[in-house]
């Protein structure tokens, strides 16, 4: 889940079924940033956008 703030943005992937890769939640000064970080498994949003299943958007003012 990535929820965008005023000032930052902040990113949290759901555990597996054992709860062992679970990442909490981690903060970035921007989207961008957040994208090309890499996160708990050592992988960026950018290498594992394309095994995106679904996106749900819900603020029309971004």
């Amino acid at each position: 889940m990535i929820i965008a703030y005023a000032d930052r943005c902040s990113f949290q992937r759901c555990a597996d079924e054992a709860g062992a890769n679970a990442s909490g939640e981690r903060y970035f000064a921007t989207l961008r940033e957040l994208y090309g970080a890499p996160q708990i498994d050592g992988r960026s949003l950018k290498e594992l956008w394309s095994e995106a299943d679904d996106f749900y958007y819900f603020d029309s003012e971004l």
